[in-house]
């Protein structure tokens, strides 16, 4: 009898066996955890290749500072530009990783860092004697079409800011015209054969790849692209405005700032290209300026005014330690580019 009643307390005591449902909560848990490491390593890879390309830019422009004064001629926006975006494109992606918003900013910051490496290794070789027709054709093909696709991707970033996803499942076919958009123009600026010019006083480049009868089709000069750019560019505007008119209270103050940037820069982007029908150096001074002090500048400025100021993200908390680590790497950089000017001065005197 005793061990009867002995059996029975021991069966009590014994913990019910593990679930088939624990088990498949257990291995969600698990390789969810282990996508977002992987995920963050990414981010912080991709920031890091940005980083290094920025450091050969800034050391190849310092060779050739002289010839090379102003704020057109060193493309300081877009530097700004891939400085800025890297850097929230890092905080976002490492601590929303789920969010695109993230993943967006990092494909533009490393797109503008391949894209301003390229300018300045071709313009590297130009002033050291190589031939447009050399290896100087492909620095310069590459540069074309990152061009184009980091500055599309800009489209994409008012487009889905600040939750990662669309605004209503109707903005779906505004996602699918703007990517065939910039695969036409990726593609348009990949086979031109309209020669470039890096800066003023350098020769022209010739496309390595030119494709005359493809490039009249989907190149940037038809007409066809220019009525795409402007109502993508239109759509978009209204995508930021239709979020902002929807947000209430501290949503509403994280987006105030992002659709006035948004609206202000994209008018006067499209402002230029109408004026540039009628007058093409008028047109063309005031697009370029919505696109690099509007689009590559006053966004990626309100985005972060966002994140810093309004708590966007919740990443208010960490916004002391990466201003420190901002300064340094600010530091660092000031102190790398002073060193080059030194070299390349001594060198050249």
């Amino acid at each position: 009898m005793t061990r009867r009643l002995r059996s029975a307390a021991t069966l009590e005591r014994r913990e019910p066996a593990p679930s088939t449902a624990d088990h498949a909560a257990d291995n969600v848990t698990y390789m969810t955890a282990s996508w977002e490491r992987r995920a963050v390593l990414l981010a912080w890879g991709i920031g890091l290749a940005g980083l290094v390309c920025m450091v050969a830019t800034i050391a190849l422009l310092a060779l050739d500072w002289s010839a090379l004064i102003g704020p057109v001629t060193t493309q300081a926006p877009w530097f700004a530009n891939a400085i800025v975006v890297s850097a929230l494109g890092v905080l976002i992606a490492t601590r929303r990783p789920r969010n695109s918003i993230g993943w967006l900013l990092l494909a533009i910051g490393l797109s503008n860092a391949l894209s301003l490496l390229a300018t300045y290794l071709a313009a590297r070789g130009l002033f050291a004697g190589a031939s447009p027709g050399s290896w100087v054709e492909w620095p310069v093909w590459l540069e074309n079409w990152l061009g184009f696709a980091s500055a599309l991707l800009l489209l994409f970033l008012i487009v889905f800011f600040p939750t990662g996803r669309l605004p209503g499942p109707r903005w779906r076919w505004v996602v699918w015209g703007t990517a065939a958009l910039a695969g036409a123009a990726t593609l348009g600026s990949m086979i031109s054969t309209t020669p470039t010019q890096l800066f003023s006083g350098l020769p022209n480049v010739p496309n390595p790849i030119g494709v005359g009868v493809l490039s009249a089709v989907v190149g940037t000069n038809s007409p066809g692209f220019g009525i795409g750019l402007i109502s993508t560019l239109l759509l978009a505007v209204c995508a930021a405005v239709v979020r902002f008119r929807r947000s209430r209270e501290v949503e509403r103050r994280q987006m105030r700032w992002f659709a006035y940037a948004a609206a202000a820069s994209i008018s006067v982007t499209v402002v230029g290209f109408l004026v540039n029908i009628v007058n093409g150096t008028l047109g063309s001074a005031i697009s370029g300026a919505g696109f690099d002090f509007g689009i590559a500048l006053a966004i990626p400025t309100a985005i972060g005014l966002a994140v810093m100021r309004y708590g966007l993200y919740d990443l208010d908390v960490f916004i002391s330690r990466s201003i420190v680590y901002g300064s340094l790497a600010v530091f660092i950089t000031a102190v790398y580019v002073g060193i080059a000017v030194g070299i390349g001065t001594v060198v050249g005197s």
